[in-house]
């Protein structure tokens, strides 16, 4: 039976980067409980965004519900309340200017993934732009028939340990299947977030054990449709669950992934098949072009077999000259220029004496040609 404890000071989402203004939110909480009439005592500092924003609402419930109190009361509440309407404007504020510190990181991250090409540095590089965006944690985990096993962890504070959460991933491969997360990715194509990592029995148990990991993200790299990789990321160190905003940058970078890798795909294809096309258009010119070389002797045999002239069709002037030129060895190109045609003018005039002659190649019309001179 797996028992959850809670971390000492742990918070949801986004930590609150003003520090002051964290410790003024804390203290108005323990004043405008007093000034309800309870203890000053128990207030834990706050740490989180979105725990900043709880607290606020509590005191205002608290000093409104004072302010039907005693007079004394009443003016300590009002004042209180004051100080709530500022410090409420300072946490909108800072609360707007992390938004859009974070989209600006995550933006840069998106373009440095996306300019990668190769594979491999693209699995790389949104590792470390995941770390670069907010994450303390990134794990990528290549997948393969139903099984994925874990191919990079980026722990910039503890190398070590990334390597022993290797070992014990690589050695415990995941079984999709009797993974929910995991096998929502696949099937769904989107990212997910797990939380009560340490209770969950669904989760990956030997990661889940060897991180410490409380609660995580992630998000599938799709190719084509198909899941190649998954990103898991969380917020360790810093000590926070992660949240929805977590989930959907983790998302985002994993598309971004997935987009590289296509265009990487597609360059790949492209350049093999201009490579087959280069390799096909040589091989057609060098038959084209491809002189007749000395003439083959005829035996008397063969030119018994040679068809019989009553049935070739006749050769036109401009044929017969270019029959004669053949047969003195010319390629195409020789040819076009000493009766000044167009290359496939001659390519025509070449094609239509073999079928007339009846013959396959250039030395056999050559020979043809040889016996008419003879005749």
């Amino acid at each position: 039976m797996l028992e959850e404890v809670e971390p000492e000071g742990w918070c949801v989402g986004q930590l609150l980067a003003d520090e002051h203004l964290a410790r003024g939110i804390t203290d108005l909480h323990r004043r405008a409980t007093m000034a309800a009439g309870g203890s000053a005592s128990g207030h834990r500092a706050v740490r989180g965004v979105g725990e900043a924003v709880s607290v606020l609402a509590d005191c205002g419930d608290r000093l409104v519900a004072t302010l039907q109190g005693p007079p004394r009361a009443r003016r300590v509440a009002a004042g209180l309340l004051a100080e709530h309407a500022a410090l409420g404007r300072r946490l909108t504020a800072e609360t707007q200017s992390e938004r859009e510190r974070r989209s600006l990181r995550l933006r840069s991250a998106v373009a440095r993934v996306r300019a990668v090409r190769g594979r491999e540095d693209v699995f790389a590089a949104v590792v470390d732009q995941l770390a670069a965006s907010g994450f303390d944690r990134v794990m990528l985990t290549r997948v393969r028939d139903g099984v994925g096993v874990p191919e990079r962890y980026r722990l910039a504070r503890d190398p070590d340990w990334a390597d022993e959460i290797l070992r014990v991933g690589q050695a415990h491969p995941m079984q999709l299947a009797d993974l929910v997360h995991e096998s929502q990715m696949v099937r769904r194509h989107g990212p997910v977030m797990a939380n009560d990592v340490a209770v969950n029995p669904a989760v990956h148990r030997p990661l889940a054990e060897v991180t410490g990991c409380l609660s995580y993200v992630a998000a599938p790299v799709l190719v084509e449709g198909q899941v190649v990789a998954f990103l898991h990321a969380d917020a360790h160190f810093q000590r926070r669950h992660v949240d929805a905003d977590d989930r959907d940058a983790m998302w985002i970078c994993a598309e971004a992934a997935g987009a590289a890798l296509e265009r990487g795909a597609l360059r790949a294809q492209a350049t093999t098949l201009r490579a087959g096309i280069a390799r096909a258009a040589a091989a057609i010119a060098a038959l084209a072009e491809e002189p007749a070389g000395p003439l083959p002797l005829v035996s008397e045999e063969d030119d018994a077999m040679a068809p019989a002239r009553s049935s070739d069709p006749p050769l036109s002037r401009r044929e017969l000259e270019v029959l004669e030129l053949m047969a003195g060895g010319a390629t195409n190109a020789r040819i076009a220029q000493v009766l000044v045609l167009s290359p496939a003018t001659v390519k025509t005039h070449v094609a239509n004496i073999l079928r007339k002659l009846g013959v396959s190649n250039r030395a056999q019309a050559a020979a043809q040609f040889s016996r008419l001179g003879r005749r």
